[in-house]
Order: structure tokens, then C-alpha cells, then sequence
């Protein structure tokens, strides 16, 4: 389920930001401060409250449109979702829809965890990836928890408080592509051994 297009008003530094996103692999660049990683932030943002990251102001908003085989999805906050606004404790009064629009479904940040067909992992911008040696392949969470785990700890991850296990996740998926029932994994691994040489 690809994101098509962030939005994001009066969080952080932005006084309101639109991203659109293609199919593929998307590159954020730009020097250091300018917001990469404040656009990632607005992305969790949409997947789970969290009041510790991100400053937010009165009249703050931010969701996701996403794109799930011709259905249209908006999953995040609009204006009006926050009860008080304290550093590193903002506090959300209740969940509010973002706006609909014509042609996708609108739902707020208490739906995502059922509706959001979620990836299964996401590197984010860890900017120390520790060494970790791997004794083979481990058995996963179920799907449910899976995705609430994401969804819980996506802003953690961003901030380097916890980290994916990227090595332990493409052992997992190696070792599966060749399943019959593993299509879906089977499509993706060739897209990202395909994808390497041009993004390394």
C-alpha cells in the first residue's frame, strides 16, 4: 500500500508542507536541518499519537493518502485533534478524521492499525546501525502484532531509541521467497536486489 502524498500543517518548523511520493523508491535530500527527518516524523504521525517528538501548535494537522490496489486511503489528524501542548508531553483530547475527499476514505489515527495494510519494515533514518550477529532464520510476529508494534514504535525507531533488525528481516525474507505462498515477498526481494546498484 504506497503513500501518494504527505501533508502536514503547523507541526515543527513546517507552516504547512505537501510531499507526493511515486510508486518506487523515494530519496528526501537536502542539507543538514531542513527537515528530512521532520518529514518522516509527520509520517509516524500518521500511523500512532505521539506526544514526545514533535512540536505541534493549536490548529496542527498531518495525514497520509495512501493507495492500496485502486482504493484510496487518508489515515492521520485534522485540525482541532490536540488538548494541550507542552514540550516533549504534548496531549491529543480526541481522535479527529482529516477531511475527506472525493474518491478516498478518511480515517483517524484510532483506524490505522485495522485498515493500513502496513510494509513490514521501514529503516527510517537510524543514523548508527549497531553490529548484530544472526544465528539464522527466526520465527516473526503474527501480522496483528506485528503491525501494532510498528505502528507503536515508528517515531522510537526515526529517533534511534530502538532499532529495526534489518539483517534479521532479509535473512527472514531470503529464506522464504521460494515458497509457493511467498509471491508477494518473492516480487518485492527482486525489486530491491534490482533497485541496489542504483541506490547504493
Amino acid at each position: 500500500m504506497p503513500i501518494e502524498r504527505l501533508h502536514v500543517k503547523n507541526i515543527k518548523r513546517f507552516p504547512e508542507v505537501n510531499v507526493k511520493f511515486n510508486d518506487n523508491f523515494n530519496f528526501i535530500t537536502g542539507p543538514n536541518g531542513c527537515g528530512k527527518t521532520s518529514i518522516l516524523a509527520a509520517i509516524a504521525h500518521c500511523l500512532s499519537w505521539n506526544g514526545e517528538y514533535s512540536r505541534h501548535q493549536d490548529n496542527s494537522e498531518y495525514w497520509i493518502d495512501v493507495n492500496e490496489y485502486g482504493e484510496k486511503f487518508r489515515f492521520g489528524s485534522g485540525p482541532g485533534f490536540l488538548r494541550a501542548i507542552k514540550y516533549r508531553q504534548d496531549q491529543i483530547q480526541t481522535f479527529v478524521t482529516p477531511p475527506s475527499e472525493e474518491g478516498r476514505k478518511s480515517f483517524d489515527l484510532s483506524d490505522v492499525k485495522t485498515r493500513y495494510k502496513l510494509p513490514p519494515l521501514v529503516i527510517g533514518a537510524q543514523r548508527k546501525i549497531g553490529y548484530k550477529t544472526i544465528n539464522g532464520v527466526t520465527r516473526e510476529q503474527d501480522s496483528e502484532a506485528s503491525i501494532k508494534d510498528y505502528c507503536n514504535k515508528a517515531l522510537h525507531s526515526l529517533y534511534n531509541n530502538s532499532s529495526r533488525d534489518v539483517k534479521q528481516w532479509l535473512i527472514n525474507r531470503y529464506f522464504v521467497i521460494d515458497k509457493p505462498w511467498a509471491k508477494e515477498e518473492k516480487t518485492n526481494w527482486d525489486h530491491l536486489i534490482k533497485s541496489l546498484p542504483v541506490i547504493g
